[in-house]
């Protein structure tokens, strides 16, 4: 479990700031390289790149771990948008933004293959 603390509080930071109310009105926003979707791909690529580091820490990287990584970054991303949407007023879905949030956690990928 210790391996995993980096990926728990960056996840914990990520629910946080997902659940705060903004103070603006939404942007309707067609640009995926907005700053707004790049912070979310970089947000989404730091929690898988926790991930891989605690699977690498505990042992258990391979394969298919570095894709379970990268499918929870990505269902993550998801079920924050989804839960903004539902359950937070003044919060909105913004498709873009899972879209940001899945290619951040598959960057994680090319950021591993370049630094390890």
């Amino acid at each position: 479990m210790k391996p995993f603390i980096p990926a728990l509080i960056w996840g914990t930071i990520i629910t946080w700031v997902s659940v705060m109310p903004k103070q603006s009105f939404p942007k309707i926003e067609l640009d995926l390289m907005s700053p707004d979707k790049l912070a979310h791909a970089l947000v989404y690529m730091i929690l898988v790149v926790a991930l891989y580091w605690g699977l690498s820490k505990s042992g258990n990287l391979n394969r298919k771990t570095i894709i379970l990584s990268i499918c929870i970054g990505s269902f993550y991303g998801i079920l924050m948008e989804v839960a903004q949407y539902l359950f937070f007023p003044g919060r909105y879905f913004e498709f873009l933004d899972i879209i940001a949030n899945i290619i951040g956690s598959i960057a994680s990928l090319l950021f591993l293959y370049f630094f390890k």
